[in-house]
């Protein structure tokens, strides 16, 4: 079965104009899919909010160096949004979040 390793924009630092920033609407994307993929039966594994891309992209490969193939990441997904000062969050994201939140699923 695969494993996939999430990494969502640490990017704290690229606001929304209607609020939040691209690290914490990424985050919450990321959140959602963990229990699609858990249900699914695929593995993974996934950066934290803290990290850096450059901590980030150590932590992937450490998850394979040293081990056998097998246990290596089949898939690096990450998610980032387009560029700076982004006027507002997508309204599929708003709509997704809402969604989230409504089934009692944790957002960060």
């Amino acid at each position: 079965m695969p494993i996939i390793y999430l990494s969502p924009s640490t990017q704290e630092f690229n606001p929304y104009a209607g609020g939040g920033n691209e690290e914490y609407y990424m985050n919450l994307i990321a959140d959602a899919m963990e229990p699609y993929l858990a249900a699914s039966g695929i593995q993974f594994v996934r950066n934290t909010p803290d990290m850096t891309a450059a901590s980030s992209i150590a932590a992937s490969n450490a998850e394979c160096f040293g081990r056998s193939f097998r246990h290596c990441a089949s898939a690096y997904r990450s998610f980032h949004s387009p560029g700076t000062a982004t006027p507002a969050p997508p309204s599929g994201m708003r709509a997704f979040a809402g969604l989230r939140r409504s089934n009692g699923i944790s957002v960060l």
